[in-house]
C-alpha cells in the first residue's frame, strides 16, 4: 500500500495521448501513477516498470519527481503516446 502525500507536481506536465483520445497533461507523478496503471495502452516494458516505480517513490517524497518524470516520458514513448 502506498502512502502518497499530495500536491506535487512536475514543473512542466508531461502532454500524452491514449487512443483515440483528446490529449492530456500530466502534471506529477501521482497522476502518472494512476494512468500507468488504470489507463496505459501497454502495460509491459523496461520503461513502464521504471516509470511506475520512480513515480511510486518520487509520489512518498523518497526520489526526485523531476527524475519520475523523466522515466514517466521514457514510458510514454515506448507506448506512443507522447505529444
Amino acid at each position: 500500500m502506498r502512502e502518497i502525500t499530495g500536491g506535487q507536481h512536475w514543473k512542466y506536465p508531461v502532454t500524452i495521448r491514449i487512443g483515440y483520445g483528446l490529449p492530456e497533461a500530466i502534471r506529477g507523478p501521482i497522476e502518472a501513477i494512476e494512468c500507468l496503471e488504470q489507463r496505459w495502452p501497454r502495460n509491459a516494458g523496461l520503461y513502464f516498470e521504471l516509470a511506475l516505480r520512480r513515480c511510486d517513490t518520487a509520489a512518498r517524497r523518497a526520489s526526485s519527481i523531476e527524475e519520475a518524470r523523466e522515466m514517466f516520458m521514457s514510458a510514454a514513448i515506448e507506448a506512443y503516446v507522447l505529444v
